[in-house]
């Protein structure tokens, strides 16, 4: 985890091969006595995941070749969870010629 300048070694605890064709896996690494879990889906084209570390929490989304780890924590930096977190948009009438 470049955030912790750490590596963790762990182990898959399960993998399935969803409907879709993607595979989800569920792991752990233990630190310290204490587990923490990871949750990976890897698909043809995306690999999306979570990962938990005793620092934190991370995101991981990687497509073509490339990926990005992001900590929880900044993801939710300015985020107000008392207001909602979608937008509804007003409707649209068509217009008539």
């Amino acid at each position: 985890i470049p955030h912790e300048d750490k590596v963790y070694h762990g182990i898959i605890e399960s993998s399935d091969l969803n409907d879709s064709g993607s595979r989800s896996i569920i792991g752990r690494f233990d630190v310290d006595g204490k587990g923490y879990r990871f949750v990976f889906t890897i698909g043809q084209q995306i690999t999306f995941g979570t990962l938990h570390t005793p620092l934190g929490r991370y995101q991981l989304e990687a497509r073509n070749g490339n990926g990005v780890l992001v900590s929880t924590a900044e993801i939710n930096r300015n985020r107000d969870f008392s207001k909602p977190d979608f937008i509804i948009r007003e409707s649209v009438r068509p217009l008539r010629n």
